[in-house]
């Protein structure tokens, strides 16, 4: 008999037979003395791969089926008697390898647990053909970290008792509310509970995403599905959802076994169709693509209200819409009536009554003019680019001079003569009031000017600017300015123009949540949380701070000759946190 299953480690002593809980039982492993396992050769017989594996023409395969299930029992050693713990039910899958896939737990009178779990343990892990636990220190307890068949995570012993979770972070969210997580092979995993260990709901979160205007945060479970909570935790939209996006207005755009469609926050399918995709409501009205040649726009209540033989199609402003058809575009009222024939090589959104468009297909100096809802140029300029309006205000480029910005009348607010590299936010060009221009030419200088165009902080010596926006926080602008030298040194400053560091740096990057990560020369850096105004964190040139989010700071260590990669784990103040599970080297 050769050896297919190897070493376990000392808390493990033996395995043998129990009935397959799903009917057929394919083999069965025999007891032997010391750390190893040996299975039965009426299974393995003649296997060379040194593990149990399911590779086409193996011999050892000819008695077993694909996907078929069978369990083994662990005996682990506790004071010196044996005793039945726990039902491992294994699988055999397409990959080449058998995995445990669930678990049970018996008590002392040999009761079996209701649930099956999965089991994600740090004293646990697979590599190849080996099963290892981790040495445990005596005083230390052992423990399992357990998903259910609903990925909801619980933490138990070797009993199957449950035990208080091991969470490492912990976010307010009310008085006896908190959105806490954990650490399981280095992924992070959020749920609710009271801050000291107790679940308030399940701890089951695998993503978030930015919350909604109206407060609400969609996000996805262990299991793939979507759901939704308020920022007090209650649950808004139960995690069932294969897919869901915000669409404003209280709706969403939901994918649910086999179903496509928008749904209201009670989670009621308003309009289901088959449509490829769908827009945000704008002015209550939300574009449908049909297919390639067919569109359609549904009220709030879900109903189409019109549909158009056009390719494409645009968001409602000022009681009008673009739509694209035979490589043109035009614009269309509330009632789904052409307004504006398919003339324009480019359409933009409609503002107080002006729109921009592009009236040549080349990329010219006057492809880009004004237009207002009878399709009659606002002004004479022409420009060879004109963006969307925001709150007024288009930015304009012209060739050869620089950007500037106008207004829907078509007057120059700022001239063309700077460079503009803001993005704004999706209602205004403008943040915190001010405009960051840099000038063109030999005199790079920067500067900040208000909705006159007037300047009011300047910003030497620094050639260019732009505020700081949080990715995870809907990209929210935060209160500071990332500017940049000649040479490529960074910065950080106020909205006065004064330095936030103390210097210049190689990088200056903001992940998450107000924590900066500064880097010199030498790759060497540290970490600052905007918000308290300190350094908290010091790295060196083998480190990379990895993520950032709900009061927990990931620093990956890369050692040479070393295919393993390390985490530490830090609140926002810089204290190194107990990491659950250990990383296994």
């Amino acid at each position: 008999m050769k050896k297919c299953f190897s070493i376990i480690c000392i808390l493990l002593i033996g395995c043998f037979y129990a009935p397959l809980f799903s009917q057929d039982t394919i083999f069965a492993p025999s007891i032997k003395e010391g750390n190893q396992i040996i299975v039965n050769e009426i299974f393995m017989s003649g296997c060379a791969h040194g593990h149990i594996c399911c590779q086409s023409g193996c011999s050892c395969c000819t008695e077993l089926q694909r996907n078929q299930l069978f369990d083994t029992i662990i005996y682990p050693k506790k004071n010196g008697t044996i005793r039945l713990k726990i039902v491992e039910r294994y699988m055999y899958a397409n990959s080449h390898e058998l995995y445990p896939v669930h678990y049970r737990f018996k008590d002392e009178n040999g009761k079996l647990s209701q649930k099956w779990y999965d089991v994600f343990s740090y004293r646990f892990y697979h590599y190849h053909d080996q099963i290892n636990i981790q040495n445990v220190a005596k005083d230390e307890p052992r423990e399992l970290l357990v998903v259910d068949s609903l990925g909801d995570y619980n933490f138990l012993d070797l009993e199957g008792k449950t035990l208080p979770m091991p969470f490492i972070s912990n976010t307010k969210l009310s008085d006896s509310l908190y959105l806490s997580s954990i650490i399981v092979n280095n992924q992070r995993l959020f749920g609710l509970s009271d801050g000291k260990g107790t679940k308030k709901g399940p701890l089951n979160i695998r993503e978030i995403r930015p919350t909604t205007k109206l407060g609400y945060t969609i996000f996805q479970n262990t299991l793939g599905k979507f759901g939704m909570m308020d920022q007090y935790g209650n649950s808004i939209l139960t995690c069932i959802y294969d897919e869901l996006n915000d669409l404003s207005n209280n709706r969403f755009e939901a994918k649910l076994k086999g179903l496509h469609g928008v749904i209201n926050e009670k989670g009621t399918f308003l309009y289901v169709e088959n449509f490829r995709q769908v827009s945000i409501f704008s002015e209550g009205l939300a574009f449908v693509q049909k297919d390639e040649n067919k569109i359609a726009y549904i009220d709030l209540n879900g109903i189409e209200l019109f549909e158009i033989k056009a390719k494409w199609g645009y968001e409602f402003h000022d009681g009008l819409a673009a739509v694209y058809k035979n490589d043109k575009w035009g614009y269309i009222n509330t009632k789904g009536e052409l307004i504006l024939d398919y003339r324009y090589y480019q359409a933009l959104h409609f503002e107080n009554g002006t729109a921009p468009v592009a009236v040549s297909k080349e990329n010219g100096p006057n492809q880009w003019r004004l237009i207002n809802k009878q399709g009659e140029f606002v002004s004479s300029e022409s420009y060879y680019e004109i963006k969307e309006f925001k709150n007024g205000l288009a930015k304009v480029f012209k060739n050869g001079q620089g950007s500037g910005m106008i207004d829907t009348k078509g007057k120059e607010i700022i001239p063309c003569k700077y460079f503009i590299d803001e993005y704004g936010t999706q209602e205004d060009w403008y943040v915190f009031e001010g405009l960051i221009l840099k000038e063109t030419g030999s005199n790079k200088t920067s500067f900040i000017v208000n909705r006159n165009g007037e300047k009011t902080v300047d910003l030497s010596p620094y050639i260019a600017g732009r505020y700081v926006h949080d990715p995870k926080r809907n990209n929210a602008y935060l209160p500071f300015i990332h500017v940049y030298t000649e040479k490529g040194e960074q910065q950080l400053l106020d909205l006065n123009g004064k330095p936030v560091l103390k210097q210049t740096y190689k990088s200056v990057q903001l992940f998450n949540d107000s924590i900066l990560v500064v880097r010199e020369e030498n790759r060497s850096g540290f970490v600052y949380n905007l918000s308290t105004k300190k350094t908290i964190l010091s790295f060196d040139k083998t480190q990379d701070v990895y993520n950032t989010s709900f009061g927990l700071i990931q620093i990956r260590k890369s050692e040479e000759n070393s295919y393993t990669d390390t985490y530490s784990y830090y609140d926002y103040e810089g204290n190194l946190l107990k990491v659950f599970p250990q990383v296994v080297e």
